[in-house]
C-alpha cells in the first residue's frame, strides 16, 4: 500500500468527521500552505485584477518569478496580456518577496 504524505489516519466510515478535518487532510495531502504568498494571490485572483479579469480567468500558480493564469478564450488572454504590467505591479505591490516579472496566458477550455 503506498505511503500518504498526510499525518492523519484512516478515518473509519462511523466516525463523523468535521469540516476542519477534513479541510486540514486536503491541505495536508496537497501540500498546501494558506500563509504562503503564493497561495494568498490564488485565493485572493480577484483583489489584484478588474472584475472583467477575475471573472474568466484564474491563477494557477507562481513560479520562478513568472504568474501563470489560465482564462477561458483568446481574446480574454490578449486582454490579460496587455494589462500585464498592471497585474505584476499590483502583485508586487502587496507581496514584493514574489518578484513577479512576467504573466504567462493559457487558454483553458
Amino acid at each position: 500500500m503506498a505511503k500518504t504524505k498526510d499525518k492523519y489516519q484512516t478515518l473509519s466510515p462511523d466516525e463523523p468527521v468535521t469540516s476542519e478535518v477534513y479541510t486540514n487532510m486536503i491541505l495536508d495531502r496537497f501540500d498546501i500552505d494558506l500563509d504562503k504568498p503564493e497561495t494568498q494571490v490564488m485565493l485572493k485572483w480577484s483583489y489584484f485584477v478588474d472584475s472583467s479579469v477575475s471573472q474568466h480567468s484564474r491563477c494557477t500558480g507562481i513560479k520562478d518569478g513568472i504568474l501563470y493564469v489560465k482564462c477561458d478564450n483568446s481574446c480574454r488572454a490578449a486582454a490579460i496580456r496587455l494589462k500585464s504590467k498592471e497585474i505584476i505591479k499590483n502583485i508586487n505591490s502587496v507581496y514584493p518577496e514574489l518578484i513577479i516579472k512576467k504573466v504567462f496566458v493559457s487558454i483553458s477550455t
